[in-house]
């Protein structure tokens, strides 16, 4: 049994849910608007920390599946904090965005975010795969 790599797993899961609590009992982003993006890049930081200690095919599938969950997660933060993104772009007047064009960008925010964990998901699967069949050790 690979102790560091359940630690890391355990501590991901466990900011998650922190990060989960603190986000949407306590509003800690009417605060600190980019909290969700802190808070993602550390759970990504220990999922990745995790894929370094792993040693059996299930451990790279489950940060694969962890890293998608993650990505919907994100996926679903921005949509339901579109009506405050909305209002704090529109107040930066040298942005120069309108509401017709903030829509769209939001929208592309979607998709990298998507594309951001999707490849994060199948790279932790295809190094998985190689390191399994490596000759090197």
């Amino acid at each position: 049994m690979n102790s560091r790599f359940w630690l890391h797993v355990g501590i991901a899961i466990g900011l998650f849910i922190f990060f989960f609590i603190a986000s949407f009992v306590f509003h800690i982003y009417e605060v600190f608007y980019f909290f969700s993006f802190l808070a993602y890049g550390v759970l990504i930081f220990n999922l990745l920390s995790a894929i370094v200690y792993a040693d059996q095919w299930f451990h790279y599938v489950l940060c694969s599946v962890l890293l998608i969950i993650l990505g919907t997660f994100a996926s679903i933060d921005v949509l339901s904090a579109k009506e405050e993104l909305l209002e704090s772009w529109i107040e930066v007047k040298w942005l120069g965005l309108t509401i017709n064009n903030i829509d769209s960008y939001i929208q592309i925010l979607l998709i990298l975010i998507n594309i951001f964990t999707g490849s994060l998901a199948a790279n932790t699967l295809f190094y998985g795969l190689c390191k399994k069949n490596s000759t090197v050790k």
